[in-house]
């Protein structure tokens, strides 16, 4: 197999994967990620501890000012893949299990809102790359900072890559193996808000002798009990740095200037 089949196949494997509104975390797995994850150091602190009562209905109204638009990301189409299939049994366990990583405890759906942006990717020769944007409403701020923290465990992180391996694998074509998922965390910049998170999964598919890198990267923070996350996804080179930049810090402003 060619590499550039081989790439494509990996960029059709990560479109299928049921990542976007769920993260997961953990310490360093080697070096802190490049650009925006890497950018400052924690959030400042002295952010307001009450926030006043966000509604359903506001909450998905904040999420839509928030949330990436096609036009924040020129050069980059709105994929349709997805829109008409339904979940099979495995990938619904699958997503369970992704949330579980993210939680300290398992919290309850209900009580909840979660909206997401499209998904925009582009494609350019052998090489693929996707975004896409997430607002979640947690029932309290004070369950978004537990989350937050368990994002930042080594638990999580440990959790996360056994995941990602397991679905790399799921979905790699035949005769190709994944290679060791490595997680690394940076620290990108959120001040103003209740913290952040910055991480980097990265895999590769191999077959006939031709490595053919993958690359996830999560950067998100929270705001009170709104959880905002970037979800970036690149073969065989990761995601611009300077564009995951300006897009996140778009979310940032977006939620300063909107949420309560």
């Amino acid at each position: 197999m060619r590499s550039g089949v081989l790439a494509k196949g990996a960029a059709v494997l990560l479109a299928s994967c049921p990542l976007a509104g769920c993260g997961g975390g953990g310490k360093p797995h080697s070096q802190a990620i490049q650009g925006v994850g890497r950018t400052t150091g924690q959030a400042a602190a002295g952010t307001p501890s009450a926030r006043q009562h966000i509604t359903v209905s506001r909450a998905r109204q904040l999420a839509r000012q928030i949330n990436l638009l096609p036009a924040d990301v020129h050069g980059y189409k709105v994929s349709s893949e997805g829109e008409h299939e339904h979940e099979t049994a495995n990938q619904k366990r699958w997503e369970r299990e992704l949330v579980s990583c993210a939680a300290a405890r398992r919290f309850p759906k209900h009580g909840r809102v979660e909206v997401s942006s499209p998904k925009f990717e582009r494609e350019r020769g052998i090489e693929s790359s996707s975004v896409q944007s997430n607002v979640t409403l947690a029932q309290s701020a004070i369950l978004a900072q537990q989350e937050l923290k368990a994002l930042k465990s080594s638990r999580g992180a440990a959790c996360l890559s056994r995941f990602l391996g397991r679905l790399l694998e799921s979905k790699t074509p035949p005769g190709a193996t994944v290679g060791k998922v490595r997680v690394a965390q940076g620290a990108p910049p959120a001040r103003g808000t209740n913290g952040s998170f910055g991480l980097r999964i990265s895999s590769a598919l191999n077959v006939n002798h031709v490595r053919v890198p993958v690359y996830f990267d999560f950067l998100g923070f929270t705001d009170g009990p709104l959880e905002v996350l970037l979800q970036t996804t690149g073969v065989p080179s990761a995601f611009p740095t300077a564009l995951e930049e300006r897009l996140y810090l778009l979310l940032l402003d977006r939620t300063r200037a909107h949420a309560p």
